[in-house]
């Protein structure tokens, strides 16, 4: 998969309320320059990128703009560092042991995500870009 684009891509849950609180975060991060967030309920998303539904479920996925894809604690790393403008992550990642450590961690949040605290959902918040939205949401948090 080629992706012409500067940007990388971070494609996430838009109906989990601490995903979209983790994207809009990286997004601070990176000056909201680099990185273009997409849910994954987002009309297209998926087939542009040749993710199915059931892995969009469980895993967030970085494109590089060079069509590298990347999921879950490698996502997350390889996100981080374009976001602060380092390798730092990745490195960390590499170490032994520490990229099994990190996606044995990764897997436990995000298998548990609807239990912690979020914001409001993507796809909540912005349901003209969400049209494959199910609306099945159990995350949001009220008041927040």
């Amino acid at each position: 998969m080629t992706n012409n684009s500067q940007h990388s891509h971070l494609v996430f849950d838009g109906e989990c309320g601490m995903c979209t609180r983790a994207a809009l975060w990286l997004s601070r991060q990176a000056g909201g320059s680099n990185i273009t967030l997409l849910p994954s309920q987002n009309a297209g998303t998926l087939e542009r990128f040749a993710i199915t539904a059931g892995e969009a479920e469980h895993t967030v996925f970085f494109i590089t703009p060079d069509g590298r894809m990347l999921q879950g604690a490698a996502a997350v790393t390889a996100a981080l560092d374009v976001a602060r403008n380092t390798r730092l992550f990745t490195r960390l990642y590499r170490l032994p042991g520490c990229g099994r450590l990190l996606e044995r961690g990764y897997r436990w949040v995000a298998a548990n995500r609807y239990r912690f605290k979020g914001v409001t959902p993507w796809c909540t918040r912005h349901p003209e870009q969400c049209p494959e939205s199910t609306g099945a949401s159990g995350c949001t948090i009220p008041g927040s």
